[in-house]
C-alpha cells in the first residue's frame, strides 16, 4: 500500500469532467494509513454508480466514472470491508 494516497469518491451528480475540488462534489474522502489501508467516512450506496479519483505523491492520478459497489463485489471480498487492488504508476 502507499501511504497518504487519497481516495475521493464523487457524488452521482458530478464525473470525473466535472470535479474541480469543491465540497458539493465529494461524496466521501479518505487517505491510506502507512499500509495502504482506508475508510471512507460514510456508507456507501449499493448500486449507485460513483465517480473515482485516486492521487497519490509521485504517481499519476487514476479515474474512473461509473464505478459500482454492489452485493457481488461484497460477497467476492467475503463481506465487508471490501478490499481493493488499486496499481498505480510512477510518475
Amino acid at each position: 500500500g502507499i501511504e497518504g494516497a487519497t481516495f475521493v469518491l464523487i457524488t452521482e451528480d458530478f464525473s470525473i469532467a466535472d470535479f474541480v475540488w469543491d465540497a458539493e462534489q465529494i461524496y466521501g474522502l479518505a487517505v491510506a494509513d502507512r499500509d495502504g489501508r482506508f475508510e471512507i467516512d460514510r456508507p456507501l450506496e449499493f448500486d449507485s454508480p460513483y465517480s473515482i479519483y485516486v492521487i497519490a505523491e509521485g504517481y499519476l492520478p487514476i479515474t474512473q466514472d461509473g464505478f459500482l459497489i454492489n452485493t457481488e463485489n461484497l460477497a467476492e471480498a467475503g463481506g465487508s470491508p471490501l478490499d481493493m487492488f488499486i496499481p498505480l504508476t510512477k510518475d
